[in-house]
């Protein structure tokens, strides 16, 4: 049994994504990384997506610029924008650095 799955949010289920390159004006045709190409996630994953998108628009509708809204709720800017973005994000950025520096 196959797990259920709705159109991707990134690609709106198309599995790429022409993007203008420069110079000559040409198309280039981009798979997309969120679903691989096969325009389909997991509805966890279109949630997950969809909740970046609220709680950024939520935060500009605020006035808060990303680092002030960061350090509100006691985030770095990196990780709060990943989170926007819906990307994996590390809650403690410095912590693999500081186990290799040790």
């Amino acid at each position: 049994m196959t797990a259920a799955t709705v159109p991707c949010p990134s690609c709106d289920g198309q599995g790429s994504s022409e993007v203008l390159a420069c110079p000559g004006g040409r198309l280039l045709t981009l798979e997309c990384k969120r679903c691989g190409t096969t325009g389909r996630v997991a509805p966890a994953e279109a949630e997950r997506v969809a909740d970046g998108k609220r709680r950024r628009e939520e935060r500009v509708s605020r006035g808060l610029s990303l680092r002030q809204e960061a350090e509100r709720l006691g985030l770095t800017a990196e990780a709060l924008s990943d989170i926007e973005h819906a990307r994996p994000y590390l809650t403690n950025r410095d912590e693999p650095r500081a186990r290799r520096a040790g």
